[in-house]
């Protein structure tokens, strides 16, 4: 298959393209000296830094005033982790009194820091983690069928091809921070003469959060399916088909306490769906279940400091994700079959030990109106909402069009 072969070099070049060159910072320290303040105390600085997920506090005597952690300086307070929830999660001992011993100290608490600031995985911070964006792009995408007017159906019976584009602007509220996203996709997808159908999908997304490291973050992936209708009854009133796809991802992020983070993704997956028509109204259900795992590319990390290494080290150890999704797609034609209207409900469990208890399910509830002013070009506008992500709420609306030839 020669769409195959070029997907697959395709994926290896965006591989590539987004390789991080370096990731986090070079120390500890160097994560946090942001949030440094002048108490009411002369000579005394503290550091207060909300990163992501979590928040570091701590103060050091400034004896010479440059605002800086110097070798020389003492600490005045121990310093603290806390989550998210303002939960006390680390704290440094009274055997840690100057900068050397505080970065020995973080050395050794690296997976916990991560873990907390990440929320086991690094995209998490800024919107929804890859597997979140992945998951939804392809279950309603691929999995369920929307419905499509059985006038234009019938009209277009010999159309083999079919070229997909939107464009999605996201509204974002993430740990009591606001911002918002850009999101585009493409998809295209061909009818072989056996009944197999391939395609693929490449979703981007750029993020921008009003915090206070002013992330943002780009998420770039390629997505590959082969499905099949392996069995029909009732002249294709009810359809059952069957499908397998591997995709893989790259994440980019910047902030004024990470300058550089970059992990990539990789995965594949299974999914089966049943579709039923009533004269025109249609029902389709899934069930898809993928599993991934991210990683960094330690030779192309320009950086050979100990955090760092613990930074990728923490990436490469993470679990693999399994993602258990279902749902369905409720689609009405009207307007004497030139529009529909298509109401989709996914709910997905994100199943993995690192993954934060309170974001390892969503659902996302999407409704669309398509107009057709041609039986082979479809337009569209839609709305959907992201719920059950513990301090995450996202809404996002999307116009799009789907050219079939």
């Amino acid at each position: 298959m020669k769409w195959f072969s070029r997907a697959l070099l395709g994926m290896g070049l965006m591989a590539l393209l987004f390789s991080p060159l370096t990731v986090f910072a070079s120390s500890f320290w160097e994560n946090i000296d942001f949030g440094t303040y002048p108490t009411s105390t002369p000579g005394l600085f503290g550091v207060d830094s909300k990163i992501y997920n979590g928040q570091v506090t701590g103060q050091w005597t400034d004896a010479n005033g440059d605002n800086n952690f110097d070798a020389d300086e003492l600490l005045a307070e121990s310093f603290k982790l806390y989550d998210r929830n303002g939960n006390l999660v680390l704290e440094s001992p009274d055997t840690v009194t100057t900068r050397d011993e505080l970065e020995e100290w973080a050395l050794e608490n690296a997976d916990l820091i991560w873990q907390t600031i990440f929320g086991g995985s690094p995209s998490f911070p800024v919107g929804v983690s890859d597997d979140v964006v992945m998951t939804a792009a392809s279950f309603g995408e691929v999995v369920l069928d929307r419905v499509v007017p059985q006038r234009k159906q019938l009209e277009a019976e010999d159309i083999v091809n079919e070229f997909k584009a939107s464009l999605e602007y996201l509204s974002l509220d993430i740990n009591g921070d606001s911002g918002y996203a850009l999101s585009a996709l493409l998809g295209y997808s061909h009818d072989y003469n056996n009944g197999l159908n391939f395609g693929f999908l490449v979703p981007y997304r750029f993020t921008d959060m009003d915090d206070a490291i002013d992330s943002d973050a780009h998420y770039a992936g390629l997505f590959l399916f082969l499905k099949k209708e392996v069995m029909s009854w009732d002249e294709k009133e009810l359809a059952w088909t069957v499908g397998g796809d591997i995709f893989g991802s790259a994440f980019y992020a910047q902030s004024e306490a990470v300058s550089d983070m970059g992990t990539l993704k990789y995965g594949g997956g299974l999914f089966t769906s049943l579709t039923k028509y009533w004269d025109s109204v249609g029902l389709s259900l899934g069930v898809d279940y993928k599993i991934s795992e991210a990683s960094v590319w330690e030779d192309v990390v320009d950086n050979d400091s100990e955090w760092v290494q613990e930074a990728i080290d923490w990436v490469n150890d993470l679990d693999p994700v399994g993602a258990f999704s279902y749902g369905f797609n409720i689609g009405v034609p009207f307007y004497n079959d030139d529009a529909a209207v298509n109401l989709e409900t996914i709910r997905t469990h994100f199943i993995s030990d690192d993954i934060d208890s309170g974001r390892d399910t969503q659902t996302v509830l999407g409704l669309t109106f398509s107009y057709y002013p041609t039986d082979t070009f479809e337009l569209n506008i839609g709305g959907r909402g992201t719920f059950e992500l513990e301090d995450i709420d996202i809404y996002g609306i999307t116009i799009g069009s789907i050219y079939r030839y």
